[in-house]
C-alpha cells in the first residue's frame, strides 16, 4: 500500500488543488481552535460540504482542533468534534489532552491523531499516545533519519502509526515548545495565532540578521527511504499559503513517491512558488549547517513568473477512482449501464437499443466512448458488454448514460454513515487549593540557606554532590527529566536509576515521553509549566497518567487558574527567565561555532538580549527579563505552590530572590508578569 500524501487546505480553493494533484489525503481547520485560525477554514455547511467533496473522490479529511483550550472553550471545541464526526470526518488532529479525554468518552469511535504540537520525538511519547487512544502521532519536524527509525520500529510493534512532515515551512522552536509570540507579543502559537516573531531580525553576534528564521525544509527525494522504514503518511505544511503552492507541493511528493525522485521541472516549480533561500534536509540528514534562510524579493519575483504554469497542475479532476460497467443492449430493450467503483454500483437505463443499419457497436466502440471520464474522478478500468452483436447505440446515447451513472456514483459515495455518540459527562472535584509552599529548580548552583522549600529539582546531568545536598536539607528533591531529548535514552535511564539509587523519588516532566520515562523509571510524576495545562479536563487526564502535581501553563490569566478544578496539588511559575523557544539548530553555533561556547545572547532589532544555552543536544532561548510575583502572592489564587525556576543567577541572586519571595518584597531587577493579567490570543 503507498504512504498517503496528505495535503494543507486554507480554504476550498485550496482543496480543490490538493484533490485534483492528487493529494491521498487533506487537512484543515474547523471553528477557532486549530493551529491556523487566520486560514479560511471551514465552518458550518461548509464543513460538510468540504467532507463530502473529498469523500466522493476518495480523499480523506483529517480535521485539525490542535490548540490548547480553556475550561471556558472546552464545550465548543467538543462540539466542533462532534460536527466533523456527523460529517464524514476520517481523523482529528488533536493537541490539547483534555479534549483528547473529552472525545473519547463522547465519540468513542473517531480517530484520533496527535499533533506535531504535542511534541513527540522518542519511544516514549510514542507509548503514551498510544495509552490515551491516537491511532497516529505527527513526528516532531527536527528528527534524524535514523531517530525516525527507531521510532518507526516501535511503531510497528504496537500498531501505531506515524506521519512526518515532508515539505513546508520550519519554526525555528521545537512545536508545542514555543512562547516567543505569547510573551512578546501575546498571541500564541499554542492558540493558533503565532506572529512569527522569529522571522523578524536577531542577531546572534555572527553575520547573519535573521538568527532565528529557518529555511523551509523538504525531504521530498527521502520519501522512499521513510516509506522503507514505516513512515504512513508524509504532511505537507502550508495551510496558509496558495493553491498554487499546495499543487505544486502535492505534484513534487507523488512523484518523489511513485517514480523515487522529484523532477528537475518540478523542483523549479516548487522552489518558484514559495521558498526562504531554497530549501533545507539539515534536520533529517543531521547536517544541521546552512538552515538559515528569509524570503527574498527575488524569491517573490520567481513566483509571479510561473503562475501559470502552476494553475496547470490543478486545471483538471483527478482521476484516482478505478470503476467496472457492464453495457447490456438487447434490441427493442433499454439500454442498461451498470457502473461499480467496488463498493458501490450504479445502474442506469436509457433508450430502447435498435438494430444496426450497418456497423453493429463492439467492444472498442463501447470503451472509446465510455472511457471519456474526463473532468470526473473517475477512469474506467474495464468494461465488460453484453450484446448479440447486431445492434447499434448512438455515442450521444452511450455518454448520457457514462454521464448519468457517473453522477448518481458521485453521489452516493457522499453518503455518510451513522456515528455512534455518547454522552459520559464529567464532574472534576472542587479541591480548595491556597498557597503555602514554595518549590524550586536549580541548575547547577544552590545557594547557602535553602530553608523554607518544600520541594526541589536539579536537571538530571547535574552533579550527585548537589543532588545529596538537596536530600539533606529539603524534604522532597527530584530530579527533571529533559523537555526534549536528542540523546541515548539507555543512558538517561542508566542515569535516572542511578539518581533513584541515592534516593530521588520525584521527575519534573514536561513531555509526553517525559511522563512514560518517569512511569518506566518509577518515579513519582510532577508535571510542569510545559504541560500544556489550561483546563481542568487536562488534570483529570494527567492524574490518569500518574501525575502527583501540576504546575499549570503560564499563558494562562490569573482568572482562568482561579475556576480550575482537580484533586492535585497545583503550581504556578513565580519567579524565573521563562525559556521562550527549544531549538535543535543553535543560532550561537551557526554565529561562532560551538567551541568553548558557554551560552550566548541573541539580540532583537530592539537591542533586547535573549540568553541562549545548551543542553540534551539543544538550546535554549530565554526572555529577557524574568518573571516575578512574589509581591502578589495575595492574588494568586486556587494554587499550592509556586514554581521559582532558577536558570542563570549566581548563589547570592538566588538568595536574595527567596528571601525577598518569603517576605513579598517588590523585586529591584527589571520583571515582568508574564501573561497573567494580559493573557494571550
Amino acid at each position: 500500500m503507498k504512504a498517503e500524501i496528505l495535503a494543507p487546505c486554507g480554504d476550498f480553493a485550496c482543496m480543490e488543488a490538493a484533490v485534483r494533484s492528487g493529494a491521498d489525503a487533506v487537512y484543515f481547520g474547523s471553528g477557532n481552535f486549530n493551529a491556523r485560525r487566520n486560514a479560511g477554514n471551514f465552518d458550518g455547511e461548509k464543513l460538510g460540504e468540504a467532507i463530502a467533496f473529498c469523500r466522493a473522490r476518495g480523499v480523506k479529511t483529517h480535521i485539525t482542533l490542535n490548540t490548547l483550550l480553556s475550561d471556558a472553550e472546552l464545550p465548543a471545541a467538543l462540539e466542533v468534534a462532534k460536527a466533523a464526526a456527523a460529517a464524514g470526518a476520517d481523523a482529528l488532529i488533536v493537541q490539547d489532552l483534555g479534549l483528547v479525554r473529552l472525545i473519547r468518552r463522547q465519540i468513542p469511535d473517531l480517530v484520533l491523531h496527535a499533533s506535531t504540537q504535542l511534541t513527540i520525538h522518542d519511544v516514549n511519547g510514542l507509548h503514551l499516545a498510544k495509552s490515551l487512544g491516537f491511532s497516529r502521532v505527527v513526528l516532531s519536524r527536527e528528527l534524524s533519519l535514523g531517530e525516525i527509525r527507531v521510532i518507526c520500529e516501535t511503531a510497528r510493534e504496537i500498531g501505531m502509526e506515524i506521519e512526518v512532515f515532508a515539505h513546508g515551512a520550519l519554526c525555528m522552536s521545537v512545536s508545542g515548545q514555543c512562547y516567543m509570540s505569547s510573551i512578546i507579543g501575546g498571541r500564541s502559537g499554542n492558540r493558533g495565532l503565532c506572529a512569527q516573531p522569529c522571522r523578524l531580525p536577531f542577531s546572534a553576534g555572527g553575520g547573519s540578521k535573521y538568527a532565528l528564521s529557518l529555511k523551509d525544509m523538504s525531504h521530498l527525494n527521502a520519501i522512499g527511504e521513510l516509506t522503507d522504514l514505516g513512515v504512513t503518511s508524509f504532511k505537507i505544511e502550508g495551510r496558509m499559503k496558495t493553491p498554487e503552492y499546495v499543487a505544486a507541493a502535492v505534484t513534487a511528493a507523488k512523484e518523489a513517491r511513485d517514480e523515487g525522485c522529484v523532477s528537475e521541472r518540478t523542483e523549479t516549480l516548487l522552489r518558484s512558488v514559495f521558498s526562504r533561500s531554497g530549501f533545507t534536509d539539515g534536520y533529517l540528514t543531521g547536517k544541521r549547517t546552512e538552515m538559515f534562510g528569509i524570503r527574498t524579493e527575488s524569491d517573490k519575483e520567481l513566483t509571479a513568473a510561473i503562475e501559470k504554469e502552476l494553475h496547470e497542475l490543478y486545471r483538471r479532476e483527478y482521476q484516482r477512482i478505478g470503476v467496472d460497467c457492464e453495457l447490456t443492449l438487447a434490441a427493442g430493450s433499454p439500454a442498461q449501464l451498470s457502473v461499480s467503483d467496488g463498493e458501490h454500483t450504479i445502474s442506469v437505463c436509457g433508450a430502447a437499443v435498435q438494430p444496426a443499419a450497418d456497423r453493429p457497436i463492439d467492444q472498442a466502440f463501447a470503451e472509446r466512448q465510455l472511457s471519456r471520464m474526463g473532468g470526473t474522478p473517475f477512469y474506467l478500468r474495464s468494461l465488460t458488454l453484453q450484446a448479440d452483436g447486431t445492434v447499434f447505440v448512438p455515442p450521444a446515447e452511450l455518454n448520457n448514460l457514462r454521464r448519468q451513472a457517473l453522477e448518481q456514483l458521485v453521489t452516493v459515495r457522499q453518503r455518510l454513515q451513522a456515528v455512534r455518540f455518547a454522552n459520559e459527562q464529567e464532574e472534576y472535584p472542587a479541591t480548595p487549593h491556597t498557597l503555602t509552599d514554595v518549590v524550586v529548580r536549580f541548575t547547577d548552583t544552590l545557594p547557602s540557606d535553602l530553608t523554607g522549600i518544600r520541594r526541589a529539582y536539579l536537571p538530571w546531568t547535574a552533579e550527585d554532590s548537589l543532588f545529596d545536598r538537596l536530600l539533606a536539607e529539603v524534604p522532597e528533591v527530584g530530579v527533571e527529566l529533559p523537555r526534549t531529548f536528542f540523546g541515548s535514552i539507555a543512558a538517561l535511564c542508566k542515569r535516572l536509576d542511578a539518581l533513584k539509587a541515592r534516593g530521588i523519588s520525584r521527575a519534573l516532566c514536561e513531555t509526553a515521553g517525559a511522563l512514560k520515562l518517569a512511569e518506566r523509571c518509577g518515579l513519582q510524576i510532577d508535571c510542569g509549566m510545559f504541560s500544556q495545562i489550561m483546563n481542568s479536563a487536562t488534570l483529570a487526564a494527567l492524574r490518569d497518567l500518574g501525575a502527583k502535581s501540576a504546575v499549570v501553563s503560564f499563558e494562562n490569566t490569573l482568572d482562568q487558574i482561579s475556576v480550575l478544578q482537580t484533586e492535585l496539588p497545583l503550581g504556578i511559575v513565580g519567579y524565573g527567565y521563562l525559556p521562550l523557544m527549544i531549538v535543535r539548530c543553535c543560532p550561537l553555533k551557526e554565529a561562532h561555532g560551538c567551541a568553548g561556547c558557554k551560552g550566548g545572547f541573541v539580540t532583537d532589532r530592539l537591542g533586547k538580549q535573549f540568553f541562549v544555552k545548551c543542553r540534551d543536544g539543544a538550546s535554549e532561548i530565554f526572555n529577557c527579563v524574568p518573571i516575578y510575583m512574589g509581591d502578589r502572592t495575595r492574588e494568586l489564587k486556587n494554587v499550592d505552590f509556586a514554581l521559582l525556576y532558577f536558570t542563570r543567577e549566581t548563589a547570592e541572586e538566588i538568595e536574595t530572590i527567596l528571601s525577598d519571595w518569603r517576605t513579598g518584597t517588590p523585586p529591584t531587577m527589571e520583571h515582568t508578569r508574564g501573561l497573567y493579567y494580559r493573557g494571550v490570543q
